[in-house]
């Protein structure tokens, strides 16, 4: 898995989270 690639999907988690 590359770094970028990673981060995108915390960040999807992130906003699955904040909703």
């Amino acid at each position: 898995m590359k770094p970028h690639e990673i981060q995108e999907k915390l960040g999807l988690t992130r906003i699955r989270d904040r909703n």
